[in-house]
């Protein structure tokens, strides 16, 4: 006889197993004393695991603060960047309407036609239209002098735009001094320049009772107008912030799909065991956070899934990712509008510094 059956006799008892006849021991009685265990038990229990790896126990701590952290700052972010973009432009934002040419079509073909304000104009609703186009200067600087000083710089590498007279009330312009371009200007095609407030400062220009005049190249233009801002979002600037968005809205939502883990399937389905006396005791017990009640938790999580699990949060996802355009076509965008000249310049004098 095996083991196995030489065991199962000596519990005794009739039962037939495998072909051999056993017999079963009738227990009566508990053969084993439940156990107990008091708070104080329980609670060395709880600091013992605690300490009994404290570098496990510290690394752990660490990686929540670090991955609270991220989140913390990735929400702050994004939030500052949409805030400070939506703040200054929220009022021009449904109002405002920009027209460019085609990138696929030919220059010939996609141009817009400088009289393009008076046919907009026409249209009900326009309250004012203006072109605007970039000037290509080529290599040449701009300047207020033609005698170069060699103590300090004279000559600087600006954006030149072409504006036609309407665009200034388009663009909610305002003056420091001086004035705009008019019809009589753009008729007699007089080489007159109005000037930002950044390229009056480069350029020592502080007010317009000496007749200031820049030079770009050889060529003199008569500074009319000093400008004290626009009320235009700059496109570089915007469209830097769609990029920066549909990147960080995809990583915040990897993040807290990371943060929460697996409570998520956790959740009861209904609010029907927080109602039901059978199952109110329990849910309030296993649902509770360490400094949450288990209602506040289960709400917290809930709405999270909301935007990370369900049919809306997944709209919502591909709602923010493509609502501008889709990646490439706003990277084609941010690099058009990107201020290369001022780029170039700020390289050029860095290099220029070297012996």
């Amino acid at each position: 006889m095996s083991r196995l059956g030489v065991a199962l006799e000596w519990l005794g008892g009739p039962l037939r197993l495998f072909g051999y006849p056993w017999r079963r021991q009738q227990v009566t009685g508990d053969l084993i004393a439940p156990s107990g265990m008091s708070a104080a038990d329980l609670a060395d229990e709880v600091l013992a695991g605690l300490f009994a790896r404290p570098g496990r126990m510290s690394l752990t701590v660490l990686g929540t603060v670090i991955g609270l952290a991220a989140l913390v700052a990735t929400l702050g972010l994004s939030r500052t960047a949409g805030n400070r973009i939506v703040g200054h432009f929220d009022a021009l934002a449904a109002t405002e309407i920009v027209v460019s040419r085609s990138a696929t079509s030919s220059p010939e073909a996609s141009a817009l036609p400088w009289d393009a304000p008076a046919r907009l104009e026409r249209l009900n609703g326009v309250a004012a239209a203006g072109n605007m186009s970039t000037v290509d200067v080529g290599g040449r600087q701009i300047s207020t002098s033609p005698i170069s000083d060699p103590t300090r710089q004279t000559e600087f590498k600006l954006s030149v735009q072409a504006a036609s007279p309407g665009l200034f009330a388009a663009v909610r312009a305002e003056l420091r001094s001086g004035r705009f371009l008019d019809e009589g200007n753009s008729s007699r095609a007089d080489r007159v320049a109005v000037l930002g407030p950044s390229a009056a400062q480069k350029l020592a220009v502080g007010g317009l009772a000496p007749l200031p005049a820049i030079r770009i190249g050889d060529d003199a233009y008569l500074v009319v107008g000093i400008l004290e801002g626009v009320a235009r979002p700059h496109p570089q600037y915007v469209y830097a912030g769609m990029s920066l968005q549909r990147r960080l809205i995809v990583d915040m939502l990897r993040a807290i799909r990371e943060l929460a883990g697996g409570a998520f399937q956790q959740l009861p389905s209904s609010e029907a065991g927080f109602s039901s006396p059978d199952t109110r005791a329990d849910f309030e017990r296993y649902f509770r956070g360490a400094t949450a009640t288990a209602r506040e938790r289960v709400k917290l999580l809930k709405l999270v899934w909301d935007f990370v699990g369900t049919e809306f949060g997944g709209r919502q996802l591909q709602y923010e990712m493509f609502y501008s355009a889709s990646q490439p076509v706003v990277n084609t965008r941010m690099f058009r509008a990107y201020d290369w000249a001022r780029a170039t310049a700020a390289v050029d004098r860095c290099l220029g510094e070297y012996a």
